[in-house]
């Protein structure tokens, strides 16, 4: 005989099943060491409020904050802790978009290029999004023309000046890489 059921959202009919699951989601990456992905939260510190480990409550704070089947609880900017004023309600699309990653490349014209989202911005730029992250990640040495940051200047000094901008332009001199804004 299997466990007994402790309330109507642990079986698929109900209209919270999915919620339920998110909620065994976040507490097996936050506090299971045997979770697959415990080692990308809890073993990096990430924890569920204490509050939050009782079923009734943590439903409530989603129902107010306008959960609907489809959507997920997000940690806000990706980060911190599984708290109420710290997450939000939003599709995977857009929580995806914003756990994007940031990689700084050197494009085929010398210009170094920061980039937060490499899957959007390879769609845009018909690159390979999985050639890109290997780029930048320097298991790869080049694609189309592009270069990793590190693979470009990793033998001279970098000397960023104005590091708010979004693209600069390095040029050699004899003995360093001086970036300078476009």
């Amino acid at each position: 005989m299997g466990r007994p059921i402790k309330h109507r959202d642990t079986i698929p009919e109900s209209q919270y099943f999915n919620l339920y699951c998110q909620w065994n989601g976040i507490k097996a990456r936050c506090n299971n060491h045997t979770s697959t992905n415990y080692k990308h939260y809890g073993a990096k510190g990430v924890s569920i409020c204490s509050e939050w480990l009782e079923w009734s409550i943590f439903k409530q704070w989603a129902i107010d904050n306008k959960w609907k089947k489809g959507y997920n609880i997000c940690r806000t900017g990706d980060t911190g802790n599984y708290e109420p004023n710290n997450c939000r309600i939003d599709t995977l699309a857009n929580n995806l978009k914003e756990a994007a990653k940031n990689y700084t490349l050197i494009n085929p014209q010398g210009e170094v290029v920061h980039i937060h989202n490499m899957k959007e911005y390879c769609k845009d730029k018909d690159l390979v999004s999985n050639c890109m992250t290997d780029l930048a990640k320097g298991k790869r040495k080049s694609h189309k023309g592009w270069k990793s940051l590190t693979q470009g200047i990793s033998r001279y000094k970098l000397n960023l000046t104005e590091t708010t901008e979004r693209n600069y332009v390095y040029s050699s001199s004899t003995s360093n890489y001086s970036i300078e804004r476009c």
